[in-house]
């Protein structure tokens, strides 16, 4: 098999050879939408088929399963369609925007606004707000956020970020994300978590005997915990969003 030359030194390399023998220059063609390395003078990703000097970063797809678990046990995949080209694509194609390919960029959750515990229950966008209802949704790629409000005029029911976009995020353990973009947009979800109640405090004050008084604590202890957790899943998948504009 010949071997590789190396275009910044123009040592030749074994075929199987990452990097440079004499120089340690990089000899593969990383895909920055899935995260393959490629053989440098591939044209297109070997792995998900997108042109390598035009692919807007993404998520690296070895971690696209992991998100694609997570946001499944939270119920946020729920929502996913059946066939998401077919019919998404022709709602992007109306607003000029780039059509979705799932081999490409495939679907981490699809959700709805919903005023119950563990859901989003309003955005806001540039400070216009959208409440739980009316097809109001999230949907999430591993390179692009789609927020989908019917009841807004026409030129603003779908907005699309690429992640590349987002330059910040702030997280608010108490059930609120805030995302910033390069270009000035204001990104906040508000969710409806678990609580902890005024029942659960009763139960723990006025339980008859010490073994139900300690259940009851523990009740509540639980609940605060999956809050917690729940929120740490959410920032880190927030925090993994934001990183990408940094590739």
């Amino acid at each position: 098999m010949a071997g590789m030359i190396c275009p910044n030194c123009g040592q030749e390399n074994p075929a199987q050879n990452k990097f440079c023998l004499k120089c340690g220059g990089s000899l593969t063609a990383r895909c920055r939408r899935c995260g393959t390395e490629n053989p440098l003078a591939a044209q297109f990703c070997g792995n998900c088929s997108i042109e390598l000097a035009t692919a807007t970063p993404g998520i690296p797809f070895e971690r696209v399963a992991l998100w694609q678990e997570t946001f499944r046990k939270m119920n946020w995949l729920v929502q996913k369609w059946e066939s998401d080209e077919q019919q998404l694509n022709p709602m992007l194609r109306s607003f000029g925007v780039e059509p979705y390919i799932e081999r490409q960029e495939p679907t981490l959750f699809g959700v709805y606004l919903i005023n119950r515990p563990w859901f989003p229950k309003e955005l806001r966008i540039n400070r216009r707000k959208a409440r739980a209802g009316k097809h109001n949704m999230l949907w999430a790629t591993n390179c692009r956020l789609f927020v989908i409000v019917p009841e807004w005029r026409k030129e603003e029911r779908l907005w699309v970020f690429s992640y590349s976009e987002f330059s910040n995020c702030e997280i608010d353990y108490g059930g609120r994300i805030s995302l910033s973009t390069r270009r000035g947009d204001q990104i906040e979800v508000s969710l409806r978590l678990g609580k902890v109640g005024w029942f659960d405090a009763l139960m723990a004050a006025f339980a008859s005997d010490p073994v139900a008084r300690a259940r009851a604590s523990i009740t509540g202890r639980e609940k605060i915990q999956a809050r917690r957790q729940f929120m740490e899943a959410l920032a880190l998948f927030v925090k993994d969003m934001v990183a990408v504009g940094s590739q």
